[in-house]
């Protein structure tokens, strides 16, 4: 049997999906010269970074095939086009022939290539198209419609010169003008990135956009395998249903946020787009630290301190302290109360302790103790600043109609833009709650982590 039968028989992702049904996308990368999308390409396609600079005179095209896990378990194929910046209009039109999805890429320290953004945004809707089997070539619509059928996700690089405070209540101005953006132009998203830091930045702001593929090129097939849009408010009101949820969550990356949609009505456009600094920020804080205490749950598991991972944040506490006891019986870990958190600190040497275990405190330290800090001092000013503007909106609720009379929106519009503002005030109404979640779970555990220690 010749090798590529005898691997096609025995890897189960090859026999579940043959190369003739693995899905395929081709995506671009656009945006200004000197914003580093052939570095992005290097970084993706080859995990390679170029320090020298050379401008992109031709069209680079690389093929990649990934495993994905979610929405569910599939080989993708993924062709990446590196497109130079400075081109002439026909051959970008021949590049987005059959375009999957793009990607706009920006230097997170030139204004100039963020506020251009929006206009690669609409130059791939503009010149997009699809070929078609009863024509020559079919020009892509310009509706609302179609421009869904092509997400774009907008990309800021070189986010390894950005110096971010742990404690800072707001995002760098950097990262807070790449958000803007993206709610000023619709993108499906926004993702800070460094293609010169081989942190996976990169391939995980890809990974979630060929996500967001899948589910709308196979929507039967994911909901077959239970995915659907998250609650994340009744994620954290019930324990189950958190482990599921960061079950494939190795950080924080790894969660693809969902913007607040625009309604179309300025004024109260400008409150949501503010709302969508604190639903991120929120959200970014709770699940950051629902991901840190299964870090932590798991690394103690492998360490041989407690036996599943499933077990609870306060038997792993009580196991390390049992197992770095002196051979006289006295507790060389010790317990220190710092502003509603409990820090785990040794007293003692800590060059005998094995490194499994040591990596399991040092999760500890600076995954649990740092996202439960997040969340004890941004939740609750995140929480008042969002219920303020909650209260705005409905108060003001009862004038969107009159407001899309005077805008000129037809009956379709309308009700489009309705839809979205009651979406919205839901999502904040859910954050607001998942905020008090968080809250509560970081007060359980300090108990049961201080109650641990004592005895």
């Amino acid at each position: 049997m010749g090798a590529g039968a005898s691997y096609f028989s025995q890897n189960p992702m090859k026999r579940n999906f043959p190369i003739e049904d693995v899905p395929s996308f081709k995506i671009v990368l656009v945006g200004d010269s000197n914003v580093g999308k052939s570095s992005i390409f290097l970084r993706y396609t080859r995990e390679q970074f170029d320090y020298s600079y050379q401008p992109t005179m031709n069209v680079n095209i690389g093929n990649v095939t990934k495993k994905i896990q979610l929405p569910f378990e599939s080989l993708v194929s993924i062709t990446l086009w590196d497109l130079p910046g400075r081109e002439e209009i026909d051959l970008r039109r021949t590049y987005y022939k059959d375009l999957d999805a793009a990607i706009v890429v920006v230097d997170l320290f030139d204004k100039g290539s963020i506020e251009m953004a929006g206009s690669w945004k609409q130059d791939v809707y503009n010149n997009s198209f699809y070929s078609d089997t009863t024509a020559t070539e079919r020009i892509r619509k310009k509706s609302m419609k179609s421009q869904v059928l092509v997400p774009v996700l907008l990309l800021g690089n070189k986010v390894d010169k950005i110096k971010i405070s742990e404690d800072a209540l707001e995002p760098p101005a950097e990262l807070q003008m790449l958000e803007d953006m993206a709610l000023q132009h619709n993108f499906v998203g926004s993702v800070a990135v460094s293609a010169k830091e081989s942190d996976g930045g990169v391939h995980t702001a890809i990974r979630s956009l060929v996500r967001y593929l899948l589910e709308k090129k196979m929507p039967k097939r994911a909901k077959k395998n239970g995915v659907e849009p998250t609650n994340l408010k009744d994620i954290f009101s019930d324990p189950n249903q958190r482990n599921i949820f960061v079950k494939n969550l190795s950080n924080i990356d790894d969660h693809t946020y969902e913007q607040l949609k625009l309604c179309k009505i300025p004024e109260f456009d400008e409150i949501f787009k503010e709302c969508d600094k604190q639903v991120r920020a929120i959200e970014t804080c709770c699940i950051g630290f629902l991901i840190a205490v299964k870090n932590f749950k798991r690394a103690c598991c492998v360490s041989g301190i407690t036996d599943t991972y499933k077990s609870t944040i306060e038997e792993c506490v009580t196991g390390l302290k049992d197992t770095l006891k002196s051979t006289d019986g006295e507790d060389q870990l010790i317990a220190i109360e710092e502003a509603g958190l409990i820090k785990l600190e040794l007293n003692g040497n800590k060059e005998n302790i094995s490194g499994p275990i040591r990596r399991s405190l040092e999760i500890y330290d600076k995954e649990v103790c740092k996202t439960t800090k997040r969340v004890l001092l941004q939740c609750p000013t995140l929480k008042i600043n969002l219920t303020d503007h909650l209260k705005k909106l409905n108060a003001d609720k009862n004038t969107t109609n009159d407001k899309l009379t005077e805008l000129g929106f037809n009956k379709k519009q309308c009700k489009i833009s309705l839809d979205y503002f009651e979406e919205n005030l839901l999502r904040i109404q859910d954050t607001i709650e998942l905020a008090d979640e968080s809250m509560g779970i970081t007060d359980e555990q300090f108990k049961k982590i201080k109650n641990a220690m004592m005895w």
